[in-house]
């Protein structure tokens, strides 16, 4: 009856052992088994990764070059704008030349107009002297001379005085007419130069709002470029990290795939009879039932 009653229990606590046994072994591959589809999924998003790397590092090639456009636009405007500054600077010079030659032309216009009149001035006092006097009056003149040929002689006289006045009265008036036309060119050409410094002036104020445009435009690509260039780094940082875990996945698989091969290849087999042994203690069962205790023996 005991026997009986102890094969029941033996029984009961093989099946609990085995039971107990078989869940342990599942918890343990369910808690630490790697799967193709995880690694596959891992490496999905690695592809996923590295096109966004592709996509992200040919923007900023796009931007580098634009910029790269953009600097040399600049520089081409630097170069420009240093050229029309020179031309100002030259006509400054030209137009302070003209203007100093201007002032030295009006000096001797107005010495040569003061000569001139008094040359005209004085002129007119000979003429008013001669006529006051009546020392040439005609009329005396006329009928004092002896004979015709002394008349014409005092006429050619009075005619040499007053032609050799009034020439040397246009001498000085043709001196003041050419001071003025010299002045009058000067004053043109100082009026060119003025316009074309006003017209150089508009072209500098231009060039140097381009090259304020071309420096932002370089400033904010520079932007784009460096928030492009932070964002590649974290996904280099990340791919690394996944490709890090792809790895030790796939050697943590490897490793699980070759225990379970030593397992169905004559590997290491748990013996349930081990464990109840050590439970029970060897004495009261061996390693093998025979369906007696040692001490029935």
């Amino acid at each position: 009856m005991l026997k009986k009653k102890m094969k029941k229990f033996f029984a009961f606590a093989m099946a609990l052992v085995m039971t107990m046994s078989v869940m342990l072994s599942c918890m343990s591959v369910s808690a630490f088994a790697v799967s193709q589809s995880e690694i596959d999924a891992l490496k999905s998003q690695k592809s996923q990764l590295s096109s966004q790397k592709s996509n992200l590092q040919s923007t900023i090639n796009s931007l580098q070059s634009q910029q790269s456009d953009q600097i040399a636009l600049k520089n081409a405007l630097d170069e420009k704008n240093a050229i029309t500054v020179k031309q100002i600077l030259n006509l400054n010079e030209q137009i302070d030349l003209h203007t100093e030659l201007i002032e030295q032309k009006t000096a001797e216009v107005d010495e040569a107009q003061k000569v001139a009149d008094a040359q005209l001035e004085k002129y007119k006092v000979r003429v008013r002297a001669m006529e006051e006097s009546g020392r040439y009056n005609y009329f005396e003149v006329l009928f004092g001379a002896s004979s015709i040929g002394e008349f014409l002689s005092l006429i050619d006289d009075i005619g040499d005085i007053m032609r050799s006045d009034k020439e040397l009265e246009d001498a000085y008036r043709q001196s003041v007419d050419d001071l003025k036309a010299v002045k009058a060119e000067y004053e043109q050409a100082k009026a060119e130069m003025e316009d074309s410094k006003a017209e150089l002036e508009t072209l500098k104020a231009q060039q140097e709002k381009d090259i304020a445009q071309a420096n932002a435009v370089i400033a904010s690509l520079q932007g784009d470029i460096s928030s492009n260039s932070s964002l590649l780094s974290e996904l280099s940082a990340q791919e690394k990290a996944l490709n890090a875990d792809i790895q030790a996945k796939i050697a943590e698989l490897n490793k699980q795939q070759q225990q379970q091969q030593g397992g169905s290849n004559g590997g290491y087999y748990y013996n349930p009879w081990d464990f109840f042994n050590s439970f029970f203690g060897n004495g009261y069962y061996g390693s093998s039932y025979s369906g007696e205790s040692r001490d029935a023996a």
